[in-house]
């Protein structure tokens, strides 16, 4: 009579571990892999829309989009500009929120949901029309609607506020951005904050009463025990937020390349764009994580 087999702790762990994980497979090769591959295949290709005929072309697209291409270019660098502000002062803003909502009081609740509430209530295309009206309000216009909703920043330039404190062009724009990036980064912080919190309450309070008794002060107790410990949360929050920033509905290298994808029907060129964009991204995330890895604490380390 065979004996039955028997499970192990850590093999029933793996079997759990890969019944959840098939379902994210099986999407990302019906969803992600396979579009991936045929805008991999389009890039060499000149694409006729009638019927979908391949004309291979070889590094013609990647040529057009990197030397020819008169818009492509400038957008890029205006996205990594506008992403190179974005990340570094979302994650800032939810840490420190993360921190302040790990505090008990009263209504913590009900603030937490508030920071949150964004996440789940509104879309890209209300994030974009807010964000255009709150832009209008700031140079002095008004379109109704939201505008009356910030009365004070109506007829302020802050440019020309910064220039007259004789700032250099390149901080006062800098600076300008940074402000008008304030909704933004409050309004795209909910999941980070949410992240950061998870990773605040599995902190053992015993760390804490250690330091304590030991004079540490509470500035000092947040660099040596609080930073330390959730500085993998930290890099996840970091990936996370770069490709939240570079995918955002309103990030105007996409917007180029569904111009040339919906009105000019350049399937060829636009998934060549895409895939140039795709890479840079790529990258990017690399080479944050093997950096940020070296730093990053863990506890069973």
């Amino acid at each position: 009579m065979k004996k039955r087999r028997s499970f192990s702790l850590s093999r029933k762990r793996a079997l759990w571990g890969r019944l959840f994980v098939y379902p994210w497979v099986i999407g990302f090769l019906l969803f992600l892999m396979i579009p991936f591959v045929q805008t991999f295949r389009y890039s060499f290709n000149d694409v006729t829309p009638a019927n979908m005929e391949l004309h291979y072309i070889g590094l013609a697209n990647f040529k057009k989009a990197l030397t020819q291409d008169a818009e492509f270019i400038p957008t890029f660098i205006d996205t990594m500009r506008t992403t190179a502000v974005e990340v570094p002062l979302i994650i800032i803003f939810s840490l420190f929120m993360a921190v302040l909502l790990n505090q008990p009081f009263k209504g913590r609740t009900l603030v937490r949901c508030i920071f949150f509430m964004p996440v789940i209530i509104t879309s890209g295309a209300l994030l974009a029309l807010i964000g255009a009206d709150i832009a209008t309000n700031m140079s002095g216009g008004s379109t109704g609607g939201a505008s009356g909703g910030m009365p004070m920043l109506q007829a302020i330039n802050f440019q020309q506020t910064f220039s007259s404190l004789r700032m250099g062009q390149g901080l006062s724009d800098l600076l300008a951005l940074i402000i008008d990036k304030v909704y933004v980064i409050i309004w795209k912080s909910g999941v980070q904050i949410v992240i950061f919190l998870a990773g605040l309450q599995s902190i053992s309070k015993s760390l804490y009463e250690c330091a304590s008794v030991e004079g540490a002060t509470a500035w000092e107790s947040f660099w040596k025990i609080t930073f330390p410990m959730i500085s993998p949360i930290m890099l996840v929050n970091i990936v996370y937020t770069l490709i939240d920033s570079f995918t955002d509905s309103s990030n105007k290298t996409l917007e180029y390349i569904y111009t040339v994808i919906y009105k000019n029907v350049d399937y060829g060129f636009s998934a060549a764009m895409s895939f140039i964009y795709f890479t840079v991204i790529l990258a990017i995330a690399g080479i944050i994580t093997f950096f940020m890895s070296k730093i990053v604490f863990y506890m069973n380390d």
